[in-house]
């Protein structure tokens, strides 16, 4: 699992005097800056690797002060100048403890919680959450992939039989209407079940890089296949995996493995022994 990571930093710049909320005068406020460091961003979108600069050209950013009530300000825009991140948003001039929230998505605000709402998964969406952070200093948001990935799916035939007219197929988790994700607890509500997708139609052998994104949940694949042996052919139809746990964040590789349940005809004999018996005749 790659991580993105985004350095929450500070830069002082000598700009005219503003007034804080006490009436006292700060000579030199502090605009709040993001930095992506570029070595650690692999950002994927449908088998597509990309880097900062073009992908994560701005980020929103949502920072919470303390009760449900105090959002400092919510879903602002930061953008990008050469992986530095940054808006109009200066440091107050006391320590409010902001937690900050961020995401490649827009973010939303309701009851205490701060959410996005992907409508498909054709992009790869990060976000990332920082509790508490050290006022003027330097803090730390790991921005995490909300989906989960299936990347090549790879067929192998049991034992000496040829495989034909294969297709691997799942159902996947998708946004609806009102799904969402919680970026500070990391989870899903509300998915629904989209078109199956199918993984692979290719006959045997079979090895081929899918690479799409779904929700996180419990799945299974269902197959279908031709198997055939010795000039033997039985087609399988709808055969369900068991089922797996597939996590935000990891990318699946699919090693299958399937055959057939053909047996050959074996015979044994037992031969009678003779019968003898006598024929008298007389002439």
């Amino acid at each position: 699992m790659k991580r993105i990571i985004i350095y929450l930093g500070l830069l002082s710049i000598p700009v005219s005097c503003a007034k804080t909320p006490s009436g006292t005068a700060d000579s030199e406020p502090v605009p709040i800056v993001f930095k992506v460091s570029e070595q650690e961003i692999s950002v994927v979108t449908k088998a597509v690797e990309v880097t900062t600069s073009n992908n994560l050209s701005s980020i929103y950013i949502s920072a919470f002060s303390g009760t449900e009530n105090d959002v400092a300000w919510n879903n602002t825009v930061f953008i990008g100048n050469g992986g530095v991140f940054t808006t109009s948003k200066y440091w107050p001039s006391t320590n409010q403890n902001y937690s900050f929230y961020a995401a490649n998505e827009a973010i939303s605000y309701s009851g205490g919680r701060f959410t996005v709402s992907p409508s498909s998964t054709t992009r790869d969406i990060v976000c990332g959450y920082e509790e508490s952070s050290q006022y003027k200093g330097v803090n730390t948001i790991t921005l995490k992939h909300i989906f989960t990935r299936i990347g090549a799916v790879n067929v192998t035939a049991k034992d000496s039989y040829q495989i034909s007219n294969l297709t691997v197929n799942v159902v996947p988790l998708v946004p609806g209407s009102s799904t969402k994700y919680d970026i500070a607890s990391g989870t899903w509500s509300n998915p629904v079940s989209g078109t199956p997708v199918i993984l692979t139609t290719d006959s045997f052998p079979s090895s081929k890089n899918c690479d799409f994104l779904l929700i996180p949940g419990r799945y299974k694949f269902i197959a279908t296949w031709t198997a055939s042996l010795d000039g033997y052919s039985e087609t399988f139809e709808n055969r369900e995996s068991q089922e797996f746990d597939l996590k935000a964040g990891f990318k699946y590789n699919l090693n299958c493995k399937v055959g057939g349940n053909a047996s050959k005809l074996e015979f044994k004999f037992s031969i009678e022994d003779w019968t003898t018996s006598n024929i008298s005749i007389e002439f």
